[in-house]
C-alpha cells in the first residue's frame, strides 16, 4: 500500500480538470505549492497529438522540480470522452522532500482528475525521458511479449504446433 501525502486538489485545478474533459486543452500542467495541489501551465492543442507533443511539452519542463504532466491523446473514448496521458516527472536533481511529495500525492492527483480518463501512464525521472520518442518506446514496451524462461519458452512453442 502507497502512503498519501493529505495534500488536496486547490478550487481552481478541480474547474481546470472539468474543462479539460471539453477537448480543448492539449497538455496542462499540474504542481504542488504551499501543501495544496495547483495548475500551473498549459498549452491548447494545434495540430496531432504527435505534431504537439514534444514542441509544446518539452518548454514546460523544469529540468530540477517535480510535476505532473497532462497530456490529451487523439483517441476518444465512447464512455469518458478524450483519453490522457499523465506523466509524472520526478527529477533524480529534485530535492528529496519533493520527490517523496510528488510520490505520495500522485494518487490523489489522478483520482481528481478521474481514474478513467487516464489511459496511458508513465513515470520519468529526467527530461530525456519527456519525449514523443520515450512515449511511443513506452508503448512498445507495454505491447511486448514477457520475458520465459527456457522451460516456458518449450511449452509456448508445443502449443504454437498444436494450434
Amino acid at each position: 500500500m502507497s502512503h498519501q501525502s493529505g495534500i488536496t486538489a486547490s478550487k481552481s485545478l478541480r474547474e481546470k480538470f472539468a474543462e479539460m474533459k471539453d477537448g480543448h486543452l492539449r497538455v496542462v500542467v499540474v504542481g504542488i505549492t504551499n501543501e495544496q495541489i495547483i495548475w500551473k501551465d498549459e498549452h491548447n492543442a494545434e495540430k496531432t497529438f504527435d505534431q504537439d507533443f514534444d514542441k509544446m511539452l518539452l518548454p514546460l519542463v523544469q529540468k530540477n522540480h517535480a510535476a505532473y504532466y497532462f497530456i490529451r491523446l487523439d483517441t476518444i473514448s465512447e464512455i469518458n470522452g478524450h483519453n490522457w496521458l499523465l506523466i509524472t516527472y520526478i527529477p533524480d536533481e529534485a530535492q528529496t522532500r519533493e520527490r517523496m511529495l510528488y510520490a505520495s500525492t500522485l494518487s490523489t492527483v489522478k483520482k481528481e482528475f478521474g481514474l478513467t480518463y487516464i489511459t496511458q501512464e508513465i513515470r520519468a525521472s529526467s527530461k530525456d525521458e519527456m519525449t514523443l520518442h520515450s512515449f511511443y518506446q513506452h508503448l512498445n514496451a507495454k505491447a511486448a511479449a514477457p520475458p520465459r524462461t527456457m522451460r516456458e519458452e518449450e511449452m509456448f512453442e508445443i502449443h504454437q504446433r498444436e494450434v
